[in-house]
C-alpha cells in the first residue's frame, strides 16, 4: 500500500514497517469533522495469513479492546476489515517494534545491554500479567501468539503489547512456511502443533524473546523445547559474560515442554522482578530511551522533519468515499461470557523497577506528539475541509475512559458509518492552511 491512500476510515500518512504479519502505518482516522485521531494502524496482510479466518477471530475477540486498559498494553480504538483485509488500530505512540529493534541492533553491531533486555522483558511480562488478571466473562485474557512484531518500544522507553485481538487467528496460521520462518522461533511448540491455547504458551514466548535480546542469537524453531545445554553455553552479547545461574534457570524453566514450564505469565513476571530486585541490575526507562535514540537517531530526526513538512504541504483534494471499513459485528466469542471484570489483587510488584517507573515517568505530552496532531489536522483539512480547525482547537485527545463492567455485546457494537461531507475548494483550503501556519 502507498501513503496518502485511503484504507477504509483511515488516511495512510506514513508506512512504519512491514514484516511477516503485514504492514504498519501511522494513519489519520477520518470522521465527520475530518481527521479526528492519529492511529497506529496494524494491517494483517502478510502472505502467510488466512485473512478470512482472521477476520472472524477479530470479530469474536472485539470485546477485548474495551477490557484491556493498561500503560503496558496498546490502547485499541478500532478493528475490522477492508475488502477482506483485517486490521486493528491503536492510539498512536512514536517508536519501533521490538523486531525492528533487534534487527537494528544486529545491523549496527550494537548488542542490547543486559539491563535493557531485562527491563523490556519485565515490561512485556507485566503487560501479560495485567491481561491475565483481566476477565472477560469467566475466562482470563491470554495472548497466545506473542512475538517481537507485536511489541511496541516507544522512543521514550515504554513498551506496549499489541495483537491480543488477532492472536487466535494468527495461531491458526502459525504453521504456514512464511509465518513459521519469520515468527516460529518465538512461539511455543504446542502452538506450532495446533494445540488448544494454554496459559503457559506466553511463558515460552517470554523466554525466547529474552534469550534473543541477551545473546543476539536466534533460537531454532522447536517441536519440544530448547536443550538446556544451549542455555548453559549462552554468552551475553553486550559484555561476553555468562548468564547468571538464576537467569539461566529462568530460561530453562521457560523453554521446555508445556507440562514442565512455569505455569503462567503472572508467576513468570514475579520471578523476573524478584531476580532484578535482588541482583546488581540498574534498569531505567531513561537509559532505554537514550539507547533507542542512539540506535534510531536518523529515523527519529527524519520523522520530526516529515511532521514539519506535513504542516505546510497542501494535500491534493480528491473525492473521499464514504467509510468502507467493515466494523466488528456484534458477535460474542462462544467461550467468552457476558461481563468484563478485573481482578482486585494488583499485579504490579513493589520492586525497584516499579519504584523507578513511578518516580521518573510523570511527564506531560511531548512537543513531537503535538506536532504529530497538528500534522494530522492539516491532512484532515485538505481531505475533508475544515476538519483541521476542529483538531487544532482540541490540543490533544481526551484520555480513554476507565474500564467498567458492561455486557460484551455493548463492547463489540459496530461504529456507525458516515458519509464524508463536501469540502471547500482547493483555493480555500490552501488559504486556511497558510493562515494556520502563519
Amino acid at each position: 500500500m502507498n501513503t496518502r491512500d485511503q484504507f477504509g476510515n483511515y488516511l495512510l500518512l506514513k508506512k512504519l514497517s512491514e514484516d511477516v504479519l503485514g504492514e504498519t502505518f501511522r494513519a489519520g482516522r477520518l470522521g465527520k469533522q475530518g481527521v479526528d485521531r492519529v492511529a497506529l494502524l496494524r494491517i494483517f496482510n502478510g502472505q502467510g495469513l488466512d485473512g478470512e479466518r482472521l477476520v472472524q477471530r477479530l470479530q469474536q475477540r472485539a470485546p477485548l479492546q474495551a477490557a484491556l486498559k493498561s500503560p503496558n498494553l496498546g490502547q485499541g480504538i478500532d478493528l475490522g476489515q477492508v475488502r477482506g483485509v483485517p486490521y486493528v488500530a491503536y492510539d498512536y505512540v512514536s517508536g519501533k517494534s521490538l523486531a525492528q529493534l533487534l534487527e537494528q541492533a544486529t545491523r549496527k553491531h550494537s548488542p542490547i545491554p543486559l539491563d535493557h533486555a531485562l527491563l523490556m522483558t519485565e515490561r512485556i511480562a507485566l503487560g501479560l500479567a495485567v491481561a491475565y488478571e483481566t476477565r472477560v466473562g469467566d475466562e482470563r485474557v491470554q495472548h497466545g501468539f506473542l512475538t517481537p512484531h507485536l511489541v511496541l518500544v516507544s522512543n521514550e522507553g515504554e513498551l506496549r503489547l499489541l495483537g491480543f485481538e488477532a492472536s487466535t487467528g494468527l495461531r491458526e496460521s502459525a504453521n504456514h512456511p512464511l509465518i513459521k520462518q519469520g515468527a516460529g522461533r518465538f512461539v511455543a511448540p504446542e502452538v506450532l502443533a495446533g494445540s488448544a491455547p494454554a496459559k503457559a504458551d506466553d511463558v515460552y514466548s517470554l523466554g525466547a524473546i529474552l534469550f534473543e535480546m541477551l545473546t543476539g542469537k536466534q533460537l531454532p524453531v522447536s517441536s519440544s523445547g530448547v536443550p538446556a545445554s544451549m542455555i548453559d553455553q549462552a554468552v551475553i552479547a553486550s559484555d561476553g559474560g555468562n548468564l547468571h545461574p538464576e537467569l539461566a534457570n529462568l530460561l530453562k524453566r521457560s523453554l521446555v515442554a508445556r507440562e514442565q514450564r512455569i505455569g503462567d505469565a503472572v508467576t513468570w513476571h514475579k520471578t523476573l522482578a524478584k531476580l532484578m530486585f535482588d541482583g546488581q541490575y540498574n534498569p531505567t526507562t531513561f537509559n532505554l530511551a537514550f539507547f533507542m535514540h542512539n540506535l534510531f537517531r536518523e529515523e527519529i530526526e527524519r520523522e520530526t522533519q516529515e511532521l514539519e513538512v506535513e504542516k505546510t504541504t497542501a494535500i491534493p483534494v480528491g473525492a473521499v468515499a464514504a467509510a468502507t471499513a467493515a466494523p466488528a459485528a456484534k458477535v460474542a466469542a462462544p467461550s467468552f461470557g457476558q461481563e468484563v471484570s478485573r481482578e482486585t489483587a494488583p499485579v504490579r510488584e513493589d520492586t525497584a523497577v516499579h519504584r523507578e517507573r513511578a518516580a521518573g515517568e510523570a511527564k506531560s505530552g511531548s512537543s513531537s506528539n503535538k506536532g504529530m496532531l497538528i500534522a494530522a489536522a492539516l491532512v484532515g483539512l485538505a481531505v475533508l475541509g475544515g476538519g483541521g480547525w476542529y483538531l487544532f482547537g482540541r490540543g490533544k485527545t481526551s484520555p480513554p475512559p476507565e474500564p467498567v463492567s458492561q455486557p460484551v455485546e455493548a463492547a463489540a457494537a459496530p461504529v456507525e458509518e458516515a458519509a464524508a461531507p463536501a469540502g471547500p475548494t482547493p483555493e480555500e483550503i490552501q488559504a486556511q492552511i497558510q493562515q494556520m501556519v502563519d
